[in-house]
């Protein structure tokens, strides 16, 4: 079993929270990263000190569950590497309770040069 942690569109109350069905939430927590709105409907990240990124632990996520999510963002061992719109990385998310989590988060791996920066680091407060 594997632990992610999502930002965006995964993460519950979103669009895309279905996707996490399944898997257990363990509430909410903080990545260093920036956010970034990379097209209209979905966010994508840097990591990196500088900017504090909030989003959600999940974990119970399966192997095959684990390789949806990797489908959905674009990133599976179906395409092309240079097709990809992130990689699946292995970070330290700083959970409620203060603890240091070791999780799977999807970075974005295109150009970010023209996507507008979202400094407060929250996906679903920038949606409101």
């Amino acid at each position: 079993m594997h632990t992610v942690f999502v930002y965006g569109t995964l993460r519950t109350g979103a669009s895309n929270a279905f996707r996490m069905k399944g898997a257990r939430s363990l509430g909410e927590a903080t990545v260093s990263a920036q956010l970034y709105r990379v097209h209209d409907q979905f966010p994508g990240v840097v990591l990196g000190e500088g900017s504090v990124l909030h989003g959600e632990i999940f974990t119970d996520v399966s192997d095959h569950h684990l390789h949806a999510l990797d489908v959905y963002e674009g990133c599976d061992d179906g395409l092309p590497v240079e097709e990809h719109l992130y990689r699946r990385v292995e970070v330290d998310a700083v959970d409620g309770n203060g603890d240091l989590v070791r999780c799977y988060i999807w970075e974005y791996v295109k150009p970010i040069a023209d996507s507008p920066l979202i400094p407060e680091g929250d996906w679903l407060e920038a949606q409101h």
